[in-house]
């Protein structure tokens, strides 16, 4: 019978437990906002707030990444779990593209690996915050996609951080 626990005697390869890092996603942030700030010095009389092709390119990169980086967090868990861990990695990134319930979505998968890492008094992780940080994101990105991208790369990071500290005995690096 499987459980959602972490089997110490089992030996986990350390690649398979590598967490991605947010430093690409933080990139193409500055890259969104210095496209954003060549544009207004360019035309400081421009009024649009539709992004240019490339605007679109980073942001659609930003994008691939996050669900990216969402689905190795989830990897990570399934590994050390032995496939116990509730939610899988393609049902983690998927469900973002759901509408309405990517809302849910982003407060289930964080709540649920929140108390996974919890439950193990590695690290703490706040129930509830990291999902309303990455809703207040996808808020943001109306208005800047530039701070929307650093945004979620910082709770990207706040949740890798949390990651490692509790699976690092186990091989994460």
């Amino acid at each position: 019978m499987k459980t959602n626990a972490i089997d110490s005697t089992r030996l986990v390869p350390a690649d398979k437990l590598t967490l991605p890092g947010m430093g690409f996603g933080y990139l193409l942030g500055v890259a969104f906002l210095a496209l954003e700030f060549g544009e207004q010095i360019l035309d400081p009389t421009s009024t649009s707030t539709v992004p240019t092709p490339v605007g679109w390119a980073i942001g659609l990169a930003g994008l691939g990444y996050w669900l990216y980086c969402v689905y190795r967090f989830h990897q990570a868990l399934q590994t050390v779990t032995d496939g116990a861990y509730p939610i899988t990695p393609l049902r983690a990134a998927l469900f973002h593209f759901l509408p309405l319930f990517n809302i849910y979505w982003l407060f289930h998968w964080t709540n649920t690996m929140a108390q996974f890492i919890n439950a193990r008094g590695r690290a703490h992780m706040g129930i509830g915050w990291p999902g309303f940080l990455l809703l207040v994101a996808i808020v943001l990105k109306s208005l800047d996609g530039g701070l929307a991208l650093l945004m979620l790369f910082a709770v990207g990071a706040y949740v890798s951080k949390r990651l490692r500290a509790t699976l690092l005995p186990y091989g994460a690096s």
